[in-house]
């Protein structure tokens, strides 16, 4: 199992139940059934879908999370080969989008403040926004949303079609979900602008550096700029997270996604 689908499917083996993330069902043993026959729990509500209509939505096509779940994974078989902390990358792109489009302050001490509290419509991002209320180190607030963070980030790609939902099996009995790619145009276009920035050496927008800084510090150098020399691509991506083009509240963000990170590899 790689470590996409290991934090897409949560198991508690001691009851054999196992739920999908993404809110589709749950499956679980009838309590003494020596047959071990699976039963089909009810289904939980879906996230909401972005906004269509009313006010005018400052979310992109794309956020930096959705651009960022689109890297990682493989687009043929939809899994992940990653490394570990995609999880606090995800929180992290988040705490980025947010900061890109002036929804929240970060502080020269680190303390994310809410900017403007008017919900984006977007399951990700109000989950962190809802998080970031009343003031909280980037810290903090990253360690209180990585867990939801993929699940909800997976699910808007799912809606939107950008994304299709395989059910698979792990040893016959163990239900796991696989996300490859329905629609490639949106992967497409995000990669071009990875090449451009990294590769021809443009200058990249505020978002493109935002992106690159979250590829950088979760290490996905090889991923996200597949075509070119690994120590020059990773040091170029470096290059972009540090640079001016990025507003200080941005860069903050980036760098205590990357310390997150560290953190969380280095004690195992």
């Amino acid at each position: 199992m790689d470590e996409w689908t290991s934090f897409n499917t949560l198991y508690a083996t001691d009851q054999y139940a196992v739920r999908n993330p993404l809110g589709d069902h749950a499956l679980q043993r009838a309590p003494g059934d020596a047959n071990r026959q699976w039963l089909r729990a009810p289904a939980p509500p879906h996230l909401p879908a972005r906004p269509s209509s009313g006010k005018e939505s400052t979310v992109p096509e794309l956020t930096v999370a959705e651009e960022v779940v689109l890297i990682a994974l493989d687009d043929q078989t939809g899994g992940g080969r990653t490394r570990l902390g995609l999880d606090w990358a995800l929180a992290g792109a988040v705490i980025v989008e947010l900061a890109l489009t002036q929804r929240i302050a970060v502080s020269d001490d680190d303390v994310v403040s809410v900017v403007d509290p008017a919900p984006t419509g977007v399951g990700h991002l109000d989950a962190v926004l809802a998080e970031a209320g009343g003031g909280v180190k980037v810290s903090k607030l990253l360690r209180r949303t990585r867990t939801g963070t993929p699940v909800r980030t997976v699910t808007a790609l799912v809606e939107r079609g950008v994304l299709q939902r395989k059910r698979t099996w792990l040893l016959g009995v163990v239900p796991a979900y696989r996300y490859p790619v329905a629609d490639a145009s949106a992967e497409a276009e995000v990669r071009a602008r990875l090449a451009a920035a990294v590769l021809d050496g443009d200058a990249p927008s505020e978002r493109t550096a935002g992106l690159i800084g979250v590829l950088h510090a979760a290490k996905l150098w090889r991923r996200a700029v597949p075509a070119g020399e690994r120590k020059q691509v990773r040091k170029r991506m470096g290059e972009i997270a540090k640079s001016q083009s990025i507003s200080p509240a941005v860069r903050r963000a980036i760098v205590r996604t990357q310390g997150a990170i560290a953190a969380m590899t280095s004690s195992g």
